[in-house]
């Protein structure tokens, strides 16, 4: 990886940490592996932008990380996204627990997004797809769009921002 794209990468993943209090956010991260476009992954059998996996490898299509910076107003940013995927694999941050109260909230969110989906304004269908992807979302919200997910999910939003350390 060139320099210029380490330093793009380095820098998302130190935004979505900057409020956090401890060190070594990403300790568990050992790489990052720059593909042009779009790659097939093995695991999921299907064409990705991006992928972060437990082992500590997050996998990004170049193209897509650049359009995520260049176009603030599309609800997508798969550095953002990827880095919030890296904060639960490094174990950095916890969701998926009862005693969580972003959890309980975004897992009612989600629910009431498969029974009645009303919001397509400020998360994309792929949100609901379950709590890892909820969570990775919000975080691109939060940076994208921080006025608008406070007007519209103020809840959802004051958690996501008490996550981050915000």
């Amino acid at each position: 990886m060139d320099k210029s794209k380490a330093y793009q990468v380095s820098l998302t993943l130190a935004l979505v940490a900057l409020g956090l209090e401890r060190k070594n956010h990403y300790g568990h991260l050992s790489s990052v592996v720059i593909h042009p476009e779009i790659f097939y992954s093995d695991l999921l059998e299907q064409n990705v932008k991006g992928l972060s996996l437990g082992k500590g490898i997050m996998h990004l299509s170049w193209s897509d990380f650049e359009h995520g910076w260049e176009h603030n107003d599309d609800r997508y940013n798969l550095g953002l996204h990827e880095a919030a995927h890296m904060l639960l694999i490094c174990k950095y941050t916890h969701i998926n627990s009862s005693y969580d109260g972003w959890t309980k909230v975004a897992r009612q969110f989600i629910a009431n997004q498969s029974i009645n989906p009303i919001e397509k304004v400020m998360f994309r269908p792929y949100a609901i797809t379950n709590l890892d992807e909820f969570w990775a979302c919000c975080v691109e919200q939060f940076f994208e769009m921080p006025e608008m997910f406070s007007i519209k999910h103020p809840l959802i939003y004051q958690l996501t921002k008490s996550k981050l350390g915000h």
